[in-house]
């Protein structure tokens, strides 16, 4: 099971404004998700916080429990 697009644009629109993730820095984006789920979401994919969040959210290579984790945290 994985999110759909639908749900996938719901997580967009609640966690990125305007490219931006809430108020985090590159550096504090970076601790945050590392922390969460143990990956460089912005260096893993390579693109700006808010499109790497929504590329993470999209890999199906990526387990439902991380995507739920860092959801939760």
């Amino acid at each position: 099971m994985d999110f759909s697009k639908h749900y996938i644009v719901y997580i967009k629109n609640a966690f990125v404004k305007n490219g931006y993730v809430f108020d985090f820095s590159n550096d504090s984006f970076q601790q945050f998700t590392v922390d969460s789920v143990g990956i460089d979401i912005q260096n893993e994919y390579g693109d700006s916080k808010g499109k790497s969040l929504i590329r993470f959210f999209e890999d199906k290579k990526v387990g439902i429990q991380k995507k739920v984790k860092l959801i939760k945290d």
